[in-house]
């Protein structure tokens, strides 16, 4: 098990996330590959002012976003983890599954936001749409909330 992707969305699970995948790493000697995907057409908050705006404040969002998985994946490499840090653009399975395949992925790890209803129906399950269709094993951590009950 030499590479490991780990999907980051950037959420409040992130640093359990981030311990599995330090824990994998260390384990078997591994390198991680942190990956983000950003939205393809993120919506904006506010009036705009038209195109150049809206293509300014997509340049910002994307630089942030470039800078959160560069700093987390400094981070590991900073406590001795051979990591890169990934920003893609896309639909977030079929980005991640792509780009899994094309790095030769041994693993892949992902968190679970534990939704359910009417919440899963309308932002569907990332974690459960990779499962099926990924060329490696998932692992999938849930919310703490969850592994509380």
């Amino acid at each position: 098990m030499k590479k490991i992707v780990v999907a980051l969305d950037f959420s409040d699970q992130t640093s359990e996330i981030l311990a599995h995948a330090q824990t994998f790493a260390q384990i078997f000697q591994s390198k991680l590959w942190l990956i983000h995907i950003a939205d393809p057409e993120p919506e904006f908050i506010g009036m705009s002012t038209g195109p150049q705006d809206q293509r300014d404040r997509l340049a910002e969002i994307y630089k942030n976003e470039h800078h959160h998985i560069q700093e987390e994946a400094k981070s590991l490499r900073d406590r001795g983890f051979e990591t890169v840090g990934l920003l893609l653009q896309g639909q977030t399975v079929p980005a991640l599954l792509k780009e899994a395949e094309k790095l030769g992925a041994d693993l892949i790890i992902v968190g679970s936001h534990g939704r359910s209803g009417l919440q899963k129906f309308l932002f569907g399950s990332v974690s459960q749409e990779i499962l099926p269709k990924a060329p490696c094993p998932v692992l999938v951590i849930p919310p703490k909330e969850e592994l509380a009950q």
